[in-house]
């Protein structure tokens, strides 16, 4: 289900999405001050979203090489 693009500022968040397997789109940097990750929006997104919210569980390895993978998102020229 593809409603539009889901972006976010929030760097916990983003890596929380991360950790629980969904893809960036792509980091939007036109404000040099504060980067927007965009996720495509369904159902499963902003149910996984809700559980951030809710303190919801991740594994602390699976959100270590969130972080990892993060950065290095985060740092690329091409993305």
């Amino acid at each position: 289900m593809h409603l539009e693009d889901y972006q976010t500022a929030d760097w916990y968040l983003f890596v929380w999405l991360i950790a629980n397997g969904f893809e960036v789109k792509r980091i939007d940097r036109t404000n040099e001050r504060k980067c927007q990750f965009c996720f495509e929006r369904s159902v499963e997104l902003i149910s996984a979203i809700d559980e951030f919210w809710k303190n919801g569980i991740v594994k602390v390895q699976d959100f270590v090489l969130a972080i990892k993978k993060a950065k290095v998102l985060l740092h690329a020229d091409s993305f």
